[in-house]
């Protein structure tokens, strides 16, 4: 996207330039936003797990305009909000005055100690990732052993995928769509298991399988991150 002049808009700036508008406009509506809020608290319990909800430290790694850290905060956890776009923040701030929030992009260094985190919630982001290696990788740093990556992102499965090529093509994957990402189960299997995670949960929200929304993915830190992908189509690979 050129700015006058012909000058690349770059990846932190056109988010900068969205939410400098978003600021001034009425929240986005979400059509299941309780769908999400009510799978991600229970996927919540088994981390929670009798202790005082407020020992339970969470990364909202993309917060946005705080949605989610607000309900973290209703939740009783020790939320900390984290976006690229400092107008985001400024928005999220306003309504969690108390939170700490940082300026930080998922695909560079994070801003905080290896293993300091029980939870890192990923609402629908990682499709809009240059280097999902990367992030995935801070993620599994910043958590504890054992911590939990919590995403959603759009379903893509076979199914789902036909019904948009014959009816939605355009729709779905319209040109300045923000998402460069599409993942279906063995595309994000093979990525969170590259970088360290074991998927624990597999499920979708919004419509009813096969057309759900979006994935709904709980996976847990098991290992250390192995190297980055090296980029070829899987029929160019070599055999390990």
């Amino acid at each position: 996207m050129p700015k006058p002049g012909g000058l690349a808009l770059k990846f932190k700036e056109f988010y900068e330039e969205d939410w400098s508008v978003k600021d001034s406009a009425p929240p986005e509506v979400d059509a299941i936003l309780a769908q999400r809020k009510g799978r991600l608290a229970r996927a919540l319990m088994p981390v929670v797990d009798g202790r005082p909800p407020h020992q339970v430290r969470v990364l909202d790694a993309s917060c946005a305009g705080g949605s989610f850290v607000s309900f973290f905060r209703e939740l009783g956890l020790d939320v900390v909000g984290a976006d690229i776009s400092v107008n985001a923040i400024l928005r999220a701030r306003r309504g969690n005055p108390k939170v700490p929030f940082a300026a930080a992009s998922a695909e560079e260094a994070m801003p905080f100690v290896d293993g300091c985190f029980d939870v890192v919630w990923f609402g629908e982001t990682i499709a809009h990732l240059f280097d999902v290696h990367n992030a995935l990788t801070e993620f599994n740093r910043v958590l504890k052993p054992g911590g939990k990556l919590i995403l959603t992102t759009p379903y893509h499965g076979l199914i789902k995928n036909l019904v948009v090529v014959l009816f939605e093509f355009d729709e779905h994957f319209y040109p300045d769509n923000y998402r460069i990402r599409f993942f279906n189960k063995h595309g994000l299997e093979t990525s969170l298991t590259r970088a360290g995670f074991t998927p624990q949960l597999w499920t979708g929200v919004g419509r009813r399988w096969p057309l759900w929304k979006s994935f709904f993915v709980v996976a847990a830190k098991t290992a250390q991150p192995g190297p980055p992908p090296n980029r070829h189509p899987p029929s160019q690979q070599q055999p390990h």
